[in-house]
């Protein structure tokens, strides 16, 4: 089964199973789930992405480890204010030689709505800067524009507070110092706090 090859081939085909079972398997216990109560959130996410980075003459798009922390305010009228910042590695960076890691991370104002009273599914939407940091053709320089994200994810709830949460992502930006065009689609779950 062509299907099955590539999920167990594929980063980012194994994390959309691990987000399916995980749905699956959480699904008796999701009527009990409810939108943030007031009071402050704190959001791990951990996922894979399709990172897609594009200028005049170079093009680039491979699978990418993802890793992002926010937190901030939930509202009683069903939203969760905050910040967030992560990204997409593109090179490990090694002890001995700093410069050889590189990276692409957002730094964003997020809201979390949840547009379904007493339903734990959510909508994300961010923007802020895009920071692409370390790549060796700048000589380690750092670069920022502009981007923003939208997404959707579920709250499962473990016990009182903790939840995991399964999500997709778009991303899309501009750094402007060297126009290089990012885009990512990004599968993953968190843990949160609310």
């Amino acid at each position: 089964m062509p299907c099955a090859a590539t999920i167990r081939s594929s980063p980012l085909g194994a994390v959309w199973l691990a987000v399916a079972l995980l749905l699956l398997a959480a699904a008796p216990s999701l009527a009990d789930d409810r939108a943030p109560s007031t009071g402050g959130w704190f959001e791990v996410d951990f996922g894979a992405g399709q990172l897609q980075r594009s200028m005049p003459g170079f093009s680039d798009s491979a699978p990418r480890f993802f890793f992002n922390v926010a937190g901030g305010v939930a509202t009683p009228r069903l939203l969760m204010l905050g910040v967030e910042v992560g990204g997409w590695e593109i090179r490990t960076t090694s002890p001995g030689d700093p410069s050889r890691g590189a990276t692409v991370h957002p730094l964003f104002l997020t809201v979390r709505i949840y547009p379904l009273s007493g339903l734990p599914f959510n909508v994300r939407l961010g923007a802020g800067f895009i920071i692409a940091e370390g790549y060796a053709q700048y000589t380690s320089a750092d670069f920022t524009g502009l981007g923003w994200e939208a997404g959707v994810g579920y709250d499962v709830r473990i016990r009182g507070h903790h939840h995991i949460t399964p999500f997709i992502l778009y991303h899309g930006g501009q750094v402007s110092a060297t126009a290089v065009n990012v885009r990512a689609v990004t599968v993953g779950a968190g843990y949160t706090w609310k």
